[in-house]
């Protein structure tokens, strides 16, 4: 009777599946890892690690599979259990390093998983054994394992023992990096003042809205310069049709005149940033704070004339269904005084 053929590691063959999918995961999140700024940065390495839980687990289930079905000897056993656990260690330690820009890093969780796979398939593949002779791929890929594992690790080590020449190195890259941080900053700062300095009666109010909000320094001296624009009458109402309600909180301070054209300006623009205080946006109460902000403007126009009936109306219903304070109902009472 001839001998049935060895069944195919179905198994196998999906847990390698799965832990493709979380190693997929794992190295998309890295990706970019320090191209984004301090946010992204945190959100990609959170990803990645949860990932990475993931993987190993997965790889842990793969050997463990592999031990039990395979033809593992009890010296292999022994290098997985302690290797496997140091290599999930080691692999954490080598994202924080990535992550603090040590590039070489990387090649730690991009390779330390494709050897674990492979190794296991190889363990409950006879054809893949027969190719490849026990004894060399063991020592080569658990030699691999080994480095990859052990070389994050020490450099960890390293990294926490005294060691005056690198902390004086550290220290020289992190002032140098402060004083051109300091010298961009003193750059951007002139030509800022440079710009400022240029604006007159010529410029378009649109140029002087990033110096209004009291904030700036400049803003009593750029509230006097605006006040001095000859389009500002057509810029404001520009600026309203373009949906920049918020950089004109000092509209009613800019001696303008209470046309028609900026009293519909106006009403339309309120009514557009009306819409936004609604429980669809997380942030519904900081936009209802800010545009309460309008008030001045809204009593300015009201009592030269402006029918701001519509969009007042709308503010109004908009910040009665989102109130949660006496504050926000006192608003939404203020705004309906108003309507006539």
């Amino acid at each position: 009777m001839s001998k049935a053929p060895p069944k195919a590691p179905i198994g196998t063959f999906v847990l390698l599946a799965v832990a493709g999918v979380f190693y997929l995961g794992m190295l998309g999140s890295l990706s970019g890892l320090n191209e984004t700024d301090a946010m992204g940065h945190g959100l990609a390495l959170g990803f990645g690690a949860i990932f990475g839980v993931a993987l190993w687990l997965v790889l842990a289930v793969l050997l463990l599979v592999a031990a039990i079905n395979g033809r593992m000897p009890a010296a292999d056993k022994v290098g997985a259990a302690i290797l496997l656990p140091l290599s999930a260690i080691a692999a954490s330690v080598a994202i924080d390093l990535y992550g603090d820009r040590a590039d070489w890093a990387f090649a730690v969780p991009l390779l330390l998983p494709l050897l674990i796979m492979f190794y296991a398939l190889w363990m409950r593949m006879p054809s893949l054994q027969s190719k490849l002779p026990p004894v060399p791929t063991t020592a080569i890929v658990g030699g691999l394992v080994a480095t990859l594992t052990l070389t994050p690790l020490l450099v960890s080590v390293a990294a926490l023992l005294p060691n005056p020449a690198r902390d004086a190195r550290q220290a020289a890259v992190e002032k140098a990096r402060e004083e051109k941080l300091r010298q961009e900053e003193q750059v951007a700062l002139q030509r800022e003042a440079e710009v400022f300095s240029r604006l007159g009666p010529e410029s378009s109010l649109r140029d002087y809205l990033q110096y209004l909000p009291g904030g700036d320094s400049r803003s009593h001296e750029a509230l006097e310069g605006a006040r001095l624009v000859k389009s500002r009458q057509s810029d404001a109402v520009d600026l309203l049709k373009a949906g920049r309600l918020a950089a004109l909180t000092d509209l009613f301070r800019l001696d303008l005149k209470v046309t028609p054209d900026l009293c519909k300006a106006y009403d339309n623009a309120l009514s557009s940033a009306s819409n936004e205080v609604s429980k669809a946006r997380s942030d519904y109460l900081s936009v209802a704070i800010n545009l309460e902000q309008q008030m001045p403007n809204i009593d300015w126009l009201v009592e030269r004339g402006c029918n701001l009936n519509a969009s007042l109306t709308l503010l109004a219903d908009h910040v009665h269904t989102v109130s949660d304070s006496p504050r926000m109902d006192k608003f939404a009472a203020r705004l309906e005084g108003y309507r006539r």
